[in-house]
């Protein structure tokens, strides 16, 4: 059987100092840094979104695509679930993979935030772990995907629209609603709770046919794409080792910020490379996904 490749969301950090690869991916740095490699510039993204690149569809219509939508409904959006550690005057997201997350949580949500959601004219479904919020009047809103927000800072100023502020209020309510109303089976288990949603990638719901087994523990990417006679495997650092094959993948893709890094095995032994410097002509997000999908098809 063929090796499926595997794509490996914020596995490269960035930081003063330069590229690192993420700490739950250090028993496996010497291996990787012996293949080699080829850069890509390319935009944050994580399992669910990079599956949607990978479609070529948008996250949100994804979702939507796997449901039965509430009438009206004219634009959706990918709710996030997050936790955020409280700063001295900011707040830092912990990052989707480290974050415990079940289709019980998200049924859970719906019933707590849709009467407030409900005034004005929205409704969160579950489909599975995956959240989607339904909009009857659309919002003009743009903001930042979850991939960069996941283990960075919340964003703290209205997005680019003539609703941003209105979306960012609504994020503030349930910030403050789920303070008020925590999880009692999140605190049973021991888990963090949820603090609120990320709303992202807005869009009208249009119907989604394509589909492709992947084989992830990503909660939201597990719920809406097929497992059986999977042809790539998808996951996040912290999950990658519950995914890891006991044949290695001769394709490795790291996601990074706005980076990525293709690791390949060749015939011959390559002379071990210190670090993860990127290259000063890598290539761009379309030739990524394009040799991606010529791999997987």
């Amino acid at each position: 059987m063929r090796p499926l490749p595997l794509v490996i969301s914020q596995a490269l950090l960035s930081d003063a100092d330069g590229v690192r690869l993420h700490p739950d991916l250090a028993s496996w740095q010497a291996e990787w840094l012996r293949m080699r490699r080829r850069w890509f510039r390319c935009a944050p993204m994580l399992p669910l979104s990079c599956y949607a690149r990978l479609l070529d569809c948008s996250p949100a219509a994804l979702i939507a695509a796997r449901t039965q939508l509430p009438a009206e409904t004219r634009q959706v959006w990918v709710a996030s679930p997050y936790f955020a550690a409280l700063g001295r005057d900011s707040l830092t997201v912990l990052p989707e993979g480290a974050f415990s997350w079940d289709e019980q949580d998200a049924r859970w949500l719906c019933d707590e935030l849709n009467p407030l959601l409900e005034q004005d004219g929205m409704r969160l479904v579950a489909v599975g772990a995956a959240m989607l919020l339904c909009c009857v009047r659309p919002l003009d809103a743009r903001p930042a995907d979850f991939a960069e927000i996941s283990g960075g800072l919340l964003p703290n100023r209205h997005p680019p629209g003539r609703d941003g502020g209105r979306l960012m209020r609504l994020v503030a309510e349930i910030q403050m609603l789920l303070h008020r109303h925590p999880s009692p089976r999140r605190r049973a288990r021991g888990v963090p709770d949820v603090h609120g949603l990320w709303f992202w990638g807005g869009c009208a719901p249009t119907s989604v046919e394509e589909e492709m087994a992947v084989a992830t523990r990503n909660p939201a990417l597990a719920s809406i794409a097929p497992a059986r006679q999977a042809r790539c495997l998808i996951s996040e650092a912290e999950r990658v080792h519950d995914l890891m094959p006991s044949v290695r993948p001769a394709h490795i893709v790291l996601l990074g910020k706005d980076m990525a890094l293709w690791l390949s095995r060749g015939w011959l032994p390559r002379v071990l490379q210190r670090d993860w410097r990127p290259s000063a002509t890598p290539g761009d997000e379309d030739q990524l996904f394009a040799q991606l999908r010529g791999m997987i098809a």
